[in-house]
């Protein structure tokens, strides 16, 4: 009668046994790494990132011959896997399948790099400080590149590789930021773009369970949608040939929505003051690093903007009481809400224009581009530099930064009037970088063109204070 597999808690207890004998620290990768962080994940292997070396002492010291029978059922010293029983008793079968760091490697892959961050596995309350599992953001863009290699040769696997990338992306330490820099990092941002526009309709519906779906908004593509739908790997629009909207569409856009149209000036520049309300401060529903400093240099910033004649743009969270995002980020910026109005020591000179975003139930908002004001403004060709500038940096700014950019416009976020919801410089750095790979100047201070009815030919405010680490 054949072994029968062991169960999960009998796997957790072989790593624990592992952990006891390691010298060094090994990275987790497979399901049992998922199940740290989803409860539902079941798995029996027992993978891990190591070289050959290691792999050959864990099982002489842990499984001598004398009393555990070792089979390699792929017959391969650099893609083992073993199956272990026991000779005397029935312990069940224990399958070993380490990752060998010599065979060629995964090209989107860094091993090295992911397992700067990671996280001890836990085991009855206690830390397996030797046995290190991926971030929840780090595994699941493994997860994802994984599918990606075996979704052709092995449906069944690659199915289960995205649902573990859903179920991590909703993880609640999941960062689509830290996600995205590391797939920026490797390289692999033009691959996962391509590869996520889905014909099966399983994928389809996995991956639509996942907040990777949010992918569609960063990226400003279709993703997660069938071929026909948009065209797989179809090139983005090119920037400079994309044309202002007319008038006449403008005008009926804003009237649908009850707006009205933005100024007109001659302005060169927009400056974009991205969601300066109360609920990023100190006391508020989601206070971001450092506010406080922010305003007296803003203010300077956007009065000289001002003097200088710039297209000048408030942009504001505001959204409905069941906002879908508020079970992941609890209530924030609830429309007419205190918490939702711009902090009271913010200047806003009297004609600026307001946009709100997130003011639908059903979508992030990010950026203001939906508004069709927003739009009428970055297509004329009096507006060649966006400046962008408030809160936050891995959020509102960047997305609104990116879909600058697709205006074929020159944008700058402007780090000193920035500021974000991450602690330390490091985690702020992964999203400068990711900003700087979109094509983003990063800049220390606003060089203004003044009008031609403003003395002077430049403004150049004071950089203001630099962020802190």
């Amino acid at each position: 009668m054949s072994k029968k597999p062991i169960e999960i808690a009998i796997a957790k207890e072989e790593l624990s046994r592992i952990n006891g004998v390691l010298q060094y620290p090994l990275l987790l990768i497979g399901g049992l790494a998922v199940q740290q962080y989803s409860v539902a994940r079941k798995s029996k292997d027992i993978d891990l990132h190591c070289d050959h070396e290691t792999a050959r002492d864990l099982i002489q010291r842990l499984y001598p011959t004398h009393e555990w029978k070792v089979i390699d059922a792929n017959n391969d010293e650099y893609r083992p896997s073993y199956r272990i029983t026991h000779l005397t008793e029935d312990r069940g079968e224990i399958i070993l399948g380490p990752k060998i760091s010599e065979r060629s490697p995964y090209q989107f892959i860094d091993w090295q790099a992911i397992s700067r961050d990671s996280q001890p596995f836990l085991y009855k309350g206690r830390a397996l400080e030797k046995i290190r599992v991926p971030t929840p953001s780090a595994l699941a863009y493994t997860k994802l590149i994984s599918f990606i290699g075996r979704r052709s040769q092995n449906h069944d696997k690659g199915l289960q590789d995205l649902q573990d990338l859903a179920d991590l992306s909703n993880h609640e330490g999941f960062s689509l930021i830290v996600f995205l820099s590391i797939a920026n990092a490797a390289g692999a941002l033009t691959l996962i773009k391509q590869s996520t526009m889905f014909e099966d309709e399983e994928e389809i519906r996995i991956f639509r369970k996942s907040s990777l779906s949010r992918i569609a908004e960063l990226f400003g593509d279709a993703i997660g949608k069938k071929p026909g739908q948009e065209k797989a790997g179809a090139e983005a629009p090119v920037p400079h040939e994309m044309t202002p909207i007319e008038d006449e569409i403008v005008r009926i856009a804003l009237r649908h929505q009850g707006k009205e149209p933005p100024p007109r000036t001659e302005a060169r520049e927009l400056l974009i003051v991205v969601d300066v309300q109360n609920d990023f401060f100190e006391g508020g529903a989601l206070a971001v690093h450092d506010p406080a400093s922010l305003m007296s240099p803003l203010n300077e910033l956007i009065r000289q903007a001002e003097r200088a004649g710039v297209h000048i743009v408030f942009t504001r969270d505001w959204h409905p009481e069941d906002h879908y995002s508020f079970p992941k980020w609890g209530k924030h910026c609830i429309k007419t809400s205190n918490g939702a109005e711009f902090h009271p020591d913010l200047y806003r000179p009297v004609d600026s224009l307001i946009v709100d975003i997130g003011d639908a139930n059903d979508m992030d908002g990010y950026s203001p581009f939906s508004d069709p004001r927003m739009q009428a403004l970055i297509t004329r060709q009096d507006v060649q530099t966006v400046y962008v500038v408030g809160i936050a940096l891995e959020f509102c700014v960047l997305a609104t930064c990116r879909d600058a950019l697709w205006y074929g416009r020159t944008v700058v976020a402007v780090e000193p009037y920035i500021r974000s919801a991450y602690r330390t410089s490091a985690q702020r750095e992964n999203v400068w970088q990711l900003l700087s790979s979109l094509g983003v100047v990063r800049a220390l201070n606003v060089p203004l063109k003044a009008r031609s009815t403003v003395t002077g030919t430049a403004v150049t405010p004071n950089p203001g204070p630099q962020a802190d680490g």
